[in-house]
C-alpha cells in the first residue's frame, strides 16, 4: 500500500467513524510524515524498529512531541506497531524560576 492509498482508507475510516474534520486533517499530517520518514530507512528493518527510530527521531528534534510518543510507546495498539519500541528519551528543558 502506498502513501496516498493508505491517505485514502483512513480518511475512509475515519468519516465513517464521523470524527471531525480536524481530526483527520491530524491523521493525515503524522501518516504523511511517518511515511517520509520510513521511505529514507533501509526495507530490511522490522516494522517495530522503523516505527521505534521515526518516535526516537521526533523526541529528539522535537522534545515537546515527547508525550505524543510516550501514548504511542503505552498503547500499540492504536498504532502500526503492535509491541512496545525502546525509546530514548530526551530530558525535558527545566522551566525558569522566578524569585519573590
Amino acid at each position: 500500500m502506498n502513501t496516498t492509498q493508505a491517505i485514502n482508507r483512513v480518511r475512509q475510516v475515519l468519516r465513517r467513524q464521523h470524527k471531525a474534520l480536524s481530526t483527520e486533517d491530524s491523521y493525515v499530517f503524522w501518516l504523511r510524515r511517518y511515511s517520509a520518514a520510513v521511505s529514507g530507512m533501509s526495507p530490511e528493518l522490522s516494522s517495530e524498529k522503523k516505527v521505534e527510530s521515526f518516535l526516537t527521531q521526533l523526541t529528539r528534534k522535537y522534545p515537546e512531541y515527547q508525550f505524543a510518543c510516550l501514548w504511542a510507546w503505552l498503547f500499540p495498539a492504536h498504532f502500526p506497531c503492535r509491541e512496545r519500541t525502546r525509546l530514548r528519551w530526551v530530558s525535558p528543558p527545566t522551566p525558569p524560576t522566578s524569585g519573590p
